[in-house]
């Protein structure tokens, strides 16, 4: 039983230390250590007798609803949000005229969540690819490229100095680098469309907010296209 004592105590220390390393503070690695069931538990584990078992994102909270398959063809996207008092840059206008840039056949309502990359369990921020991988394991989904002209469209009163990206698969600009939408509101140039651009591997900062969907089982491969 000495032994076992001794092994025991030798062990959680040798975790205590291993904690450290890691950086949780002190008060939580004493907490770990001084707890029976806590030392049993990672003792299970470590003989082999149990598994970590990740718990599961908490469900998503839908933001907005937005209606797709309302505009008439490309060519009408930019007059349409114009006629809501609201702007197109130059570039959301440059990537909509672009052959990939297509919008669904028929009207069809989408649920919006919208989160910070923080949020998603990126707290150092990630790049595009790790934003499309936190988003699916939050369990949303990718965006058509559609949703940016439609969520600006439809989101008459969005406040001032708030910047939302769209989660979708990103089309190339004229210079040749990727780009999502982005529907913002300045404090005192009105509310727009406009494009982040990036090169493949930037790492988006932790406290932008990006826009996907969520209670759906869809992405932008189920959506039917019209040409302008």
């Amino acid at each position: 039983m000495a032994n076992e004592s001794n092994f025991s105590v030798n062990l959680m220390a040798e975790l205590a230390i291993t904690l450290g390393k890691a950086k949780f503070e002190k008060k939580h690695i004493g907490e770990l250590v001084k707890s029976e069931t806590i030392c049993s538990q990672i003792l299970s584990v470590l003989e082999g007798k149990a598994e970590i078992v990740a718990k599961p994102p908490a469900p998503l909270e839908v933001w907005k609803t937005i209606d797709l398959g309302t505009f008439l063809n490309v060519a009408s996207v930019e007059p349409s949000i114009k006629e809501k008092g609201f702007f197109v840059g130059d570039y959301a206008r440059s990537i909509m005229g672009k052959p990939v840039f297509t919008l669904s056949t028929e009207k069809r309502t989408i649920k919006l969540c919208r989160k910070t990359l923080r949020e998603l369990d990126l707290p150092k921020g990630g790049t595009l690819e790790e934003i499309f991988v936190a988003i699916k394991k939050h369990g949303g989904f990718i965006l058509p490229a559609e949703a940016g002209p439609a969520l600006r469209n439809q989101y008459t009163d969005q406040p001032k100095g708030e910047y939302l990206r769209i989660a979708m698969d990103p089309i190339t600009d004229s210079g040749g680098d990727p780009c999502v939408f982005r529907v913002g509101c300045s404090a005192v140039g009105g509310c727009w469309l406009f494009t982040d651009c990036f090169d493949a591997d930037y790492v988006w900062d932790p406290g932008s907010v990006w826009v996907f969907g969520c209670c759906e089982e869809i992405s932008a491969e189920d959506f039917e296209t019209k040409v302008s």
